[in-house]
């Protein structure tokens, strides 16, 4: 089964993901972790992955850390070989503010390649930060994601621009971008059980307030496949 080109446009336009700023409150965090599977996913599987990574903030400026240690998970279902579907979660692990930090994600898979050494991969997200319960932020990412060959890990790149708009419920939404570079690897415990470490390089640009800042944000993760 294919994508259709009306399909992927679609996704395509959609596909806005995970920049927020802060409208009311001074930042807002978010995850740029990708966590691709150990390997290119197959028609029917199910993934799902639990971890900590560090969370970059999206006005450093008014922080005192840029970075917060949080939790996410991971979870995919594959309809067919080449478009998985995923739902992604984190939030900031220590309550830095008044009410918890967080946010969620739809992202799509969208298989470029199909039996080639190198595995290549299309990687549209969109989403939303929250403040508590109240949505604050949003923005989308496009990436290029890599499965290189397999040796004792299963090594995995992923390399995208993003854009993001804080204060989205108001009239004076602001928007700034950033470039994401991610190296990665998977390791196999058991035959459904892998470990997954990676660390992205983040060089954000808040157009509003003309601040760039530069980040080192790595990620852990414990998975399963069924």
């Amino acid at each position: 089964m294919r994508v259709s080109q009306n399909h992927l446009f679609i996704l395509l336009l959609s596909s806005l993901a995970l920049l927020g700023g802060s409208g009311c409150t001074p930042s807002l965090v978010y995850s740029p972790s990708v966590h691709l599977p150990p390997s290119p996913p197959k028609s029917h599987e199910v993934q799902a992955s639990v971890g900590m990574g560090w969370l970059p903030e999206a006005r450093p400026h008014a922080m005192s850390q840029k970075l917060q240690v949080g939790e996410e998970i991971f979870a995919r279902y594959t309809p067919f070989s080449q478009f998985t579907m995923e739902i992604k979660g984190w939030r900031e692990h220590t309550l830095v503010l008044d009410e918890r930090r967080s946010g969620w994600a739809y992202t799509n898979i969208i298989m470029l390649t199909h039996s080639s050494p190198i595995q290549v991969a299309l990687i549209p997200t969109f989403g939303g930060v929250f403040l508590g319960k109240t949505l604050e932020g949003g923005g989308g990412i496009l990436r290029v994601g890599i499965w290189w060959p397999k040796e004792i890990v299963s090594p995995y790149s992923a390399v995208g621009v993003g854009v993001g708009i804080n204060d989205i419920r108001g009239e004076n939404n602001k928007w700034g971008w950033a470039y994401v570079l991610t190296l990665g690897a998977n390791y196999q415990l058991w035959s459904h059980l892998y470990i997954s470490g990676e660390m992205s390089g983040i060089g954000q640009i808040n157009k509003a307030e003309r601040q760039t800042t530069l980040f080192l944000s790595p990620s852990l993760q414990v998975g399963v496949t069924f």
